[in-house]
């Protein structure tokens, strides 16, 4: 999953990006922010247009070193209870 779209609860803009290194998909905030954890990596264009994403997140030791930072979007949507998915236990 990639590009743009809107939180299906709360309706505000969330980009696209997967997380590394688990691979999952990771919705964000599109506007980056300086308390965020996460730097993106371009890795190319879908087939519909949309921008490819990679999603590292960062040591707070880091954070000086990168001029962009994002955050998930679960940090500001006050649905996100919503949205987490209960681990299975084993």
């Amino acid at each position: 999953m990639s590009g743009s779209s809107s939180c299906r609860t709360c309706h505000r803009p969330i980009v696209w990006a997967r997380s590394v290194p688990n691979g999952k998909n990771i919705p964000l905030d599109p506007d980056p922010t300086p308390r965020g954890n996460l730097v993106l990596k371009t890795i190319g264009i879908d087939a519909k247009g949309g921008v490819l994403f990679d999603a590292f997140v960062i040591d707070e030791a880091d954070r000086a070193l990168y001029a962009t930072l994002y955050q998930s979007h679960f940090v500001t949507c006050p649905y996100a209870d919503q949205h987490r998915h209960r681990r299975r236990s084993r």
